[in-house]
């Protein structure tokens, strides 16, 4: 909070100022507030002789080394000489005449063509100009050799010098001359009237006028001591038609009668001129003449009734201010059409403008003896303005400022008159001073009351009792009874600093850190206001300024509140954008009705209509000395003028006619373009932006390989109140584009309707209108052929669809037999198991009946059961026989997959080769590891895994040895099935391992024993190949028999 930066400062800030005399007198200084061009913001020099601004919005400045353009944002140096040489630098006179600047410098004229940069230069034969003045359709040139006559060739038309001039001067004029001296005709300056047609010049320390229609010259006497030497530095005409001349000795005016007047700068008239050496005059719009002298910058209205002689207001240059005149010598002063003044110094420009003239800036003058950071501001009954500042307490009488001697190591927060006496409050004390002998009558701090090490904000008095606002609570001291009392925190207070104290009729009103407070001065009863308990939203409280009907406007680090103190409520205004430090309201308007709030803050001073609601903003632009105001510093004095304490000096001026003048629009143009690390501006080009010179671009016409570039433009509204706009950003003069895409779009320049700058982006070459016709007759031309090849390609792929119709048509038919060839051979294969085991239970049924021993009752459960597995067998048999019949009957197609339980359908094939197994005499052994559980299945085609189990089984017994034993192992590793059997016959050679999976193929080294039909393995390797499985065989040993292992990964086909 900017509050609380400031307290901080209050804290930390140094109190040395040196003790003074009480007679002592310290000057403090009207100033304005000034807009400042100096070599740190790109002068080449700083003396400026010259200044010119022209109709499209930039100022010419003229120094002792070089001409500068100045776009109201930064300043180019403009190089005149033709050659390396550093010539026509020393500028004396700057016009500008239409499209055309006219430079007087000592080494000749230039002339350059503001739209083209074209510089043309006179012959002048080495002639310095000193001044120019466009006479009809010639320009004359006042220089140190004679006055030159030019046309707008530059041509000379005519040539007056003295004796060796074409048309003679007066006799008179070389008499004082030596013979062995030539006599030149040195003109300083030329002024041109053309409602008499008379050109007027100053030479040779006299005047002397031209008439164009007698053609003659004539000398004017216009000193009131002839023989005086007295050079006129500058001349101008009033709306009287009457002559101002600018000399070393004062300030000379001729009327049209010939009579004279003459004005000096008088030590003892307070409102005189500043000095004797005139160096530059100007009027304004306003009829104020403006004088610039070796010692300060003057003026005053013409309008004005008293004598010529006072009525004059002085501004000098003020270290202590970084917005003040640059310098007490001032050269040139030039005004424009927007009411700015353009002040050309010896350190530089100085830009202010006439509405900043309603302001009056009072700043002290020596830092060491005066604060210019003002805190509290008393108006004495007397007229006198009693300024507290951060480095003691001073009297001002309008002219300086008396300090009080005592106070100069103290930070002033209030005063307040009471009766013949002045209350002060400071940190750690209170004093009260005789306004008449200004001596300390009375001072109390930590020794002698209960001030203590407090901060004393504010004061205010009522029945002799006077009341202090302070860090250490609300404090009361009566004054004929020298009696204290102090109410703090625990009085609910809230926050004990006080900040700001009004005394209604029975109630104090007080402004502290945490709220609002109210103080019943009949029973002594506080009530408090903060966020919590009302509609004030903020915590400081600044200031309370009574309105009406039990009403208060309450400043605050908010904005502004009304206070109703009948009904305890609060409404909101806001008005500031920040703290709002003071309310003071205007007399009331009569004729609209209307009362005038005027708020100071912490960013300018606000004036706010209670009729309409609206608020205007006051800032430095506008004429005051800061931005930043200070609590308890702003009055409305006796002459209804504003006094407004800062912290850069204190403002005056009259809130009735203060007004903001209107600010034509201007239009920006573009003052500098930064493309590809260089820096264009003047009459450079930019290459691949624009084929014109930049100075007044209206336009840009962007090569297609432009991406990104920044625009400069010039600031208008330089040393003037820059104007709101919807549209456009004044104060913001860079404009950055990149990733421009191509087209044309506009730029704003001026918050007027229209007003853009074109830009376009050119596209490709190869996307340019001929590049289109020629890619249109490309793409048909390629339309056709792909047309002509899509209709080859289709009657190819035609006939090769056909021809492929029927070789899918053959292949499906060779398929389809070879699938029922398979199809036969594997149920045909099937059938070996259930007959097998059906011939063998039916052998063991009969061996059985057939002994002629009874039947047991054990003999009778087992041949129930091998009757019961025989039934099985035969339903197996039956259901081959009608799958066989169903498949014969259906064309090709996929096997339908089906979840299979693997440790079911292991015990059902071995439960059904068992008695293949018995009548062999061969035994199983299986060993099913427990990763095989029950609810594990297979997604398969259907009875796949059973096939794949009975064929190799059943081929393991039909090659072993009698009384041999089959080994059957089952477990799941990695997600794959694996199953492993095991017998002990015959084995395969390793010959027959590459062909044993062929249809009918049976090896000669089993075939013996072999009754099969070499179909089994066959039908167990398409199965396997089905289910992206393996069968290995591990080929002869040492050990008999064959060991198989067959994996089946549970992945879906």
């Amino acid at each position: 909070m900017q509050f609380f930066t400031l307290l901080l400062s209050l804290v930390l800030c140094s109190f040395s100022a040196q003790s003074m005399q009480q007679n002592e007198q310290h000057a403090v200084q009207r100033d304005f507030y000034f807009d400042n061009v100096s070599l740190e913001q790109g002068l080449n020099q700083a003396s400026v002789y010259s200044l010119a601004n022209d109709q499209y919005g930039f100022t010419w400045i003229g120094t002792q080394d070089g001409l500068h353009r100045f776009d109201g944002n930064t300043v180019t140096l403009v190089d005149l000489s033709p050659s390396s040489l550093p010539k026509y630098r020393y500028i004396r006179d700057i016009k500008a005449f239409a499209e055309h600047l006219f430079v007087a410098t000592l080494d000749g004229l230039v002339v350059v063509n503001q739209l083209s940069g074209d510089i043309r230069y006179a012959d002048l034969s080495g002639a310095g100009v000193y001044s120019i003045a466009q006479v009809k359709d010639t320009y004359w040139l006042g220089t140190d050799r004679g006055i030159y006559v030019l046309d707008n060739a530059l041509q000379i038309k005519a040539f007056y010098g003295g004796q060796s001039s074409p048309q003679a001067l007066p006799e008179s004029f070389c008499d004082n001359i030596s013979q062995n001296e030539e006599c030149h005709l040195f003109v300083r300056k030329v002024l041109y009237d053309p409602t008499q047609d008379k050109i007027w010049l100053s030479a040779n320390n006299a005047l002397f006028s031209y008439s164009s229609k007698e053609q003659q010259f004539t000398a004017q006497p216009f000193s009131d001591d002839p023989t005086q030497k007295n050079h006129i530095q500058d001349m101008l005409l009033d709306n009287n038609n009457r002559l101002w001349l600018g000399t070393d000795n004062g300030l000379h005016i001729l009327d049209q009668s010939g009579a004279s007047q003459h004005i000096y700068a008088e030590p003892y008239i307070t409102d005189s001129l500043s000095a004797n050496r005139i160096l530059t005059l100007a009027i304004d719009n306003e009829n104020t003449l403006w004088v610039g002298t070796r010692l300060g910058l003057n003026y005053r209205s013409l309008n004005a009734p008293q004598s010529l002689q006072k009525g004059w207001t002085s501004i000098y240059n003020n270290n202590l201010s970084n917005h003040s005149l640059l310098s007490n010598t001032v050269r040139k002063i030039s005004l424009d059409d927007a009411g700015r003044i353009w002040i050309g110094t010896n350190r530089g420009l100085s830009v202010t403008n006439l509405q900043r003239k309603q302001v009056a800036i009072y700043r002290a003058t020596d830092s060491q003896t005066y604060n210019n950071y003002i805190l509290s501001l008393t108006e004495q009954t007397s007229g006198a303005l009693w300024v507290g500042t951060l480095a003691g307490l001073y009297k001002f009488d309008g002219v300086s400022a008396k300090p009080i001697p005592e106070l100069a190591k103290d930070v002033i927060y209030d005063t307040l008159q009471i009766d013949n006496f002045l209350w002060v409050a400071a940190r750690n004390n209170l004093y009260q001073i005789d306004l008449l002998s200004h001596s300390v009558i009375q001072h109390f701090d930590e020794t002698n009351s209960p001030i203590g090490a407090a901060y004393n904000y504010k004061l205010a008095t009522k029945d002799g009792v006077l009341w202090v606002g302070s860090s250490a609570g609300l404090i009361s001291f009566d004054i004929t009874e020298r009696k204290w009392h102090v109410w703090g925190p625990k009085h609910a207070l809230g926050r004990k600093d006080i900040y700001t104290l009004y005394i209604s009729e029975n109630t104090i009103l007080i402004g502290t850190g945490s709220g609002l407070s109210t103080f019943d001065l009949s029973n002594h009863e506080f009530r408090h206001f903060d966020e919590l308990n009302s509609g004030l939203k903020t915590d400081w409280v600044f200031d309370i300024t009574p309105w009406h009907d039990d009403q208060y406007f309450v400043a605050t680090d908010g904005g502004v509140y009304i206070f109703d103190a009948k009904h305890h409520k609060f409404e909101y205004l806001g008005i500031t954008q920040g703290n709002a430090y003071s309310v003071l309201i205007e007399a009331i308007n009569k004729e609209q009705q209307d009362e005038t709030l005027w708020v100071t803050s912490n960013n300018g001073v606000y004036r706010y209509s209670i009729k309409s609601g609206s608020a205007q903003v006051f800032k430095e632009e506008h004429g005051l000395s800061s931005n930043e105001h200070n609590l308890n510093a702003a009055l409305l004095d006796s002459q209804n003028r504003l006094v407004l304490g800062t912290i850069n000096g204190f403002v005056v001026f009259e809130p009735e006619t203060f007004s903001s003048n209107e600010v034509p629009s201007y239009s920006r143009v573009i003052s500098s373009v930064d493309y590809a690390g260089e820096t264009y501006a003047l009459w450079q080009k930019v290459p691949q932006i624009t084929s014109r010179p930049l100075f007044l671009t209206t336009a840009l016409d962007l090569d297609w390989a432009v991406e990104n570039f920044t625009l400069t433009f010039n600031q208008p509204y330089f040393g003037l109140a820059t104007p709101e706009a919807t549209n456009i950003d004044y104060r913001n003069t860079n404009l950055s584009l990149s990733r421009l895409a191509n087209g044309q779009f506009d730029i704003p320049l001026s918050d007027k309707s229209g007003d853009m700058l074109s830009v376009v982006k050119k596209g490709h070459p190869l996307l340019s209108t001929l590049a289109y016709i020629s890619y249109l007759i490309v793409v048909s031309l390629l339309v056709f052929l792909l047309l002509k090849w899509l209709y080859d390609r289709r009657y190819t792929r035609m006939l090769l669809d056909k021809n492929r119709m029927i070789s899918e048509q053959h292949k499906q038919i060779k398929q389809h037999l070879s699938f029922k060839e398979n199809l036969y051979l594997q149920i045909q294969h099937s059938f070996k198991s259930p007959v097998f085991a059906s011939i063998g239970l039916s052998k063991q049924i009969d061996k059985r009946l057939q002994q002629n021993n009874p039947l047991s009752a054990g003999d009778i459960d087992s041949l129930k059961r091998k009757n019961h597995k025989l039934q099985n067998a035969l339903t197996d048999t039956s259901e081959l026989i009608d799958e066989l019949l169903q498949l014969s009957k259906q064309g090709f197609q996929a096997p339908e997959l089906t979840d299979q339980p693997i440790r079911q359908t292991i015990m059902q094939t071995i439960e059904l080769i068992q008695p293949i197994a018995h009548d062999s005499n061969v035994f199983f052994e299986v060993d099913i590891a427990q990763s095989v559980t029950e609810e594990l299945v297979l997604n398969a085609p259907e009875k796949a895994l059973f096939l794949i189990i009975e064929n190799i089984l059943t081929n393991a017994i039909k090659f072993s040895e009698q009384q041999g034993i089959v080994t059957l192992y089952a477990d799941v590793k990695e997600y794959t099935l694996r199953l492993n059997v095991r017998d002990q016959g015959c084995g395969f050679d390793e010959q027959d391992l590459d062909k044993i999976f062929q249809l009918h193929y049976r090896s000669d080294s089993n075939s013996y024993k072999s009754r099969g039909s070499g179909v089994g393995l066959t039908n167990v390797k398409s199965l396997l190949d089905l289910l992206n499985g393996s069968i290995e065989f591990v080929t002869k040993n040492n050990e008999k028999g064959t060991n198989v292992w067959v994996h089946i990964p549970f992945v879906r086909l």
